[in-house]
């Protein structure tokens, strides 16, 4: 069962004692940003297939897989030199 978009904003702006709706969906989307950070894309995306209005699971899905996508930048950590291998960018112990 979907969530009812009207619906949502109108809990999140009576609970959260928000004033207008413009406030409460960018909570609600920062709520879902936080959200889609931890889970899995699979899980992200069976989430708001099932559950999300297509304008929020969209949203949802898209900043899930563009984190995923991304590779950090230099190394990984716990990867490479230790201390018992020698100092972090010298050649020798």
């Amino acid at each position: 069962m979907k969530i009812d978009r009207d619906w949502l904003l109108g809990e999140v702006m009576w609970r959260a004692a928000i004033p207008d709706a413009q406030t409460a969906e960018t909570a609600v989307e920062a709520t879902l940003e936080a959200l889609g950070e931890r889970l899995s894309a699979r899980d992200a995306a069976a989430f708001a297939e099932r559950r999300l209005p297509p304008e929020w699971g969209t949203l949802f899905v898209l900043r899930q897989s563009a984190q995923e996508s991304a590779s950090p930048p230099g190394p990984v950590p716990g990867h490479g030199h230790t201390l018992a291998t020698g100092r972090p960018g010298r050649s020798s112990p």
